[in-house]
């Protein structure tokens, strides 16, 4: 048996001893660059799990020059917060190309995290809760604060106000790219298969 995670692995039902860890991947985009925007991306469902809530209370900590943008399946009441309801993955691919900062702020239950890789794909810097999950698909290269915290976030955003941003998301893309580029995924199932 596969599993795109170890964290997946672990919830995972299976009558397989032996699971082999594949992650998903992503056509890495060569032609991209880190956005030196200031504003900030949400992507998720409106629930409890994805935790919106936390991203609608960042919006009211910080000044309001900044763009707070939801790509989700419904509205808050909130209108610091530019909702962007059910919308195409071309429309989706649009507007993540232009935003800076991707805020990934789930509280639990998540086994793996593409859309964190699409947007540093498409050249923002990913700021994650310090889920299990993100860590193991991050490592070092990842942007941490403490889950479902404000106060922590807020801190991690006002230390990269004098850090190397560029130095940051190269580091993230250099990771993304040597471990979830197309190829070298594409290359573990065919070595799957080939000892089945």
């Amino acid at each position: 048996s596969t599993a795109v995670s170890d964290e997946a692995k672990a919830n995972a039902l299976t009558l397989s001893k032996k699971t082999r860890i594949i992650p998903n991947f992503i056509v890495i985009n060569e032609n991209i660059s880190f956005i030196p925007n200031n504003n900030f991306l949400f992507i998720g469902r409106n629930e409890r799990r994805k935790n919106l809530k936390l991203f609608i209370n960042l919006s009211k900590s910080i000044d309001e020059t900044r763009e707070f943008i939801a790509i989700t399946n419904k509205i808050s009441n909130d209108d610091l917060i530019k909702y962007l309801i059910d919308i195409s993955d071309d429309e989706k691919n649009s507007i993540i190309k232009n935003v800076g900062f991707f805020i990934a702020p789930q509280t639990h239950s998540e086994s793996f995290g593409i859309t964190i890789l699409e947007a540093i794909n498409a050249g923002n810097i990913a700021i994650c809760s310090n889920l299990t999950a993100f860590k193991d698909l991050l490592g070092d290269s990842g942007i941490y604060f403490k889950n479902d915290n404000l106060k922590s976030l807020l801190n991690t955003l006002n230390k990269l106000n004098n850090a190397d941003l560029d130095k940051i998301w190269n580091k993230q893309y250099d990771h993304i790219n040597k471990y979830y580029n197309s190829q070298k995924v594409l290359d573990d199932w065919i070595y799957v298969y080939n000892n089945l």
